[in-house]
């Protein structure tokens, strides 16, 4: 069994509705065991689109890395398929897999934008504040002090009260 983490965000139509019926389609696969609270954030590369609610997710799965990310990309095609950088239902980043440092052209993991991004960052010091980034061995906190001040508006609790 691994623990994984998971990003989530949603700019478009029920934004958190969006985020909840992602984690929940992720069963049976994957379970979620923590779920970080929600976030509205600027979008980072196109800016000329909706804020977005971001989240973070830790799991448990038996799952390979590579059919993770197949089940990620399963349940994106469910809620709403989408560009790259383009307003979008959902968008699910596959941010950790245990310790593992997985570099292929189909998978990047830990996500290659993890150490620069604060909307996800941040919430994942709320779920695992001690977890440590498997390339520099740094903790979130460490990492999430590295980055420039950003306000992020906490939006509530963990989607669907977890």
């Amino acid at each position: 069994m691994k623990t994984i983490y998971l990003g989530l965000g949603s700019n478009l139509g029920d934004r958190a509705g969006n985020i909840q019926r992602a984690l929940a389609s992720l069963a049976p696969e994957i379970t979620v065991t923590k779920i970080s609270p929600t976030y509205e954030t600027k979008p980072m590369y196109v800016t000329d689109q909706p804020d977005f609610f971001n989240a973070v997710c830790e799991a448990t799965t038996e799952l390979s890395p590579e059919d993770v990310l197949k089940k990620i990309k399963s349940v994106e095609k469910e809620i709403g398929e989408h560009e790259h950088n383009a307003p979008r239902a959902i968008d699910i980043d596959f941010l950790l897999y245990g310790n593992e440092i997985i570099d292929t052209p189909e998978l990047t993991v830990p996500h290659a934008g993890l150490r620069e991004r604060d909307f996800v960052l941040r919430p994942l010091y709320e779920i695992a504040p001690a977890l440590r980034e498997p390339v520099t061995k740094k903790m979130v906190s460490q990492l999430l002090g590295e980055l420039p001040p950003n306000k992020l508006s906490i939006i509530g609790p963990a989607p669907g009260g977890s």
